[in-house]
C-alpha cells in the first residue's frame, strides 16, 4: 500500500472507532474454513456485527480491497491460517476442537495488520471510544 492511501486510511480508522465503545466478545468451539484456516467460533453480537460493517462500509469508500461481496461475514479468530500443510491440518484441528476452547472478553481496540510477506504483523492499534 502506497504511504499516502496508508495515511488515509489509518485517519479514517481512527475517526471511525471513537464511534464505537468497547464491548463484550464470547464464544465457544472451533470450527474451520476449507482445509486453510483454523478457527474459535466468536458470537455475533449487535456490536461486532456493527463494527464490521462499518469497517467494510469505509474500505469499500477508500478503494481499498475487501472479501468477494457473496462471501458470508462469519465472526471468529484465526488459530492456524495456511500453517499447516494437508498432512497436519486434520490432526491439528482434531486436537483443536478436543480443547474445548471458550472465549469471553471485551473487545477495546482493533488492530490494523500488514503481511510481511511470510507473515502478518502488527501495523497499528486503534482505541475504540472510552471515558477517560
Amino acid at each position: 500500500m502506497a504511504p499516502a492511501a496508508a495515511d488515509e486510511l489509518c485517519e479514517a480508522l481512527q475517526k471511525l472507532v471513537l464511534k464505537f465503545k468497547p464491548f463484550g466478545i464470547t464464544g465457544t468451539g472451533v470450527n474451520h474454513f476449507d482445509q486453510k484456516t483454523i478457527y474459535a467460533a466468536v458470537d455475533s453480537n449487535e456490536s461486532l456485527l456493527a463494527l464490521q460493517q462499518s469497517l467494510q462500509s469505509l474500505l469499500v469508500r477508500l478503494n481499498l480491497r475487501t472479501d468477494r461481496p457473496d462471501r458470508k461475514y462469519t465472526p471468529h479468530l484465526t488459530l492456524a491460517f495456511k500453517d499447516l500443510n494437508k498432512v497436519k491440518f486434520k490432526p491439528a484441528f482434531q486436537f483443536l476442537k478436543a480443547q474445548n476452547i471458550s472465549l469471553e472478553f471485551e473487545a477495546s481496540q482493533i488492530v490494523l495488520l500488514q503481511h510481511s510477506g511470510k507473515r502478518w504483523l502488527m501495523a497499528r492499534k486503534f482505541s475504540l471510544w472510552s471515558l477517560p
